[in-house]
């Protein structure tokens, strides 16, 4: 019979932020390509600062008069085990926000999920993200089938009042995941809210439920193709 493992059969691949402090948060890992990939999310206790804080003092890391001012763009990291290496495989881009000033479109990552290869269609890489109260822009959902490059398959829910989704699970030909951020004025709907793309999102169960309902898609090819990009049909 094995032993299984002790703490010596462990050892830290990513110490302090994998390098950097503002990674604060591992939100989500998955294994693809042979290599690991780990979505952080930054800077969570000076964001948590901004809203009705716990009553800590002194705080646990300095906090600028304008969080905005740190690095917040949120990070995937791709660590391939056989060598050791570890890089960003994506850095969030800045976008123009609401008061135009330039914002992170992501903070962070908060699920992945991998989709098997299928006839005619390679397996990818998909990741759920984080968009901050300033972009005014709803969380997207990513697509890699190399891990080097990720494209942007459309927005989530299409709700901007929604910051986030929590899970991301990959089940048959379909996507699941569930809304978990709301930004501060942002009304709750009890509904399952559609994507801004025409049938591209639908509820994962129908009446008005006690929290608001996951969301599916249908898993699209993997294709950077805007036409086939454009052409997901409705969710059942």
């Amino acid at each position: 019979m094995s032993r299984g493992l002790t703490a010596a059969d462990f050892h830290p691949v990513g110490v302090g932020g994998f390098g950097d402090g503002g990674n604060a948060y591992a939100h989500t890992m998955a294994w693809f390509d042979g290599r690991l990939f780990v979505g952080a999310t930054r800077h969570n206790l000076a964001l948590l600062h901004m809203h009705a804080p716990p009553p800590l003092e002194p705080w646990p890391v300095p906090v600028p008069p304008d969080v905005y001012d740190l690095d917040l763009r949120g990070r995937i990291l791709a660590f391939d085990p056989a060598t050791g290496a570890a890089r960003w495989a994506l850095v969030a881009p800045m976008v123009a926000g609401r008061d135009g000033r330039a914002v992170p479109r992501d903070i962070g990552f908060r699920g992945m999920a991998v989709v098997p290869a299928a006839a005619g269609r390679p397996a990818a890489l998909y990741a759920t993200t984080w968009s901050p109260a300033r972009s005014q822009r709803p969380p997207l959902l990513l697509r890699t089938v190399d891990g080097e490059g990720f494209e942007t398959v459309g927005p989530v829910g299409g709700d901007a009042g929604t910051s986030t989704f929590r899970a991301l699970v990959a089940h048959g030909d379909r996507l699941f995941c569930a809304p978990t951020g709301r930004r501060q004025g942002a009304r709750t709907s009890r509904r399952a809210r559609s994507c801004s793309r025409a049938r591209a999102w639908g509820p994962a169960r129908g009446g008005p439920p006690r929290r608001p309902a996951s969301a599916t898609r249908r898993t699209p090819p993997c294709s950077s193709s805007p036409s086939r990009t454009a052409s997901y049909g409705p969710a059942r």
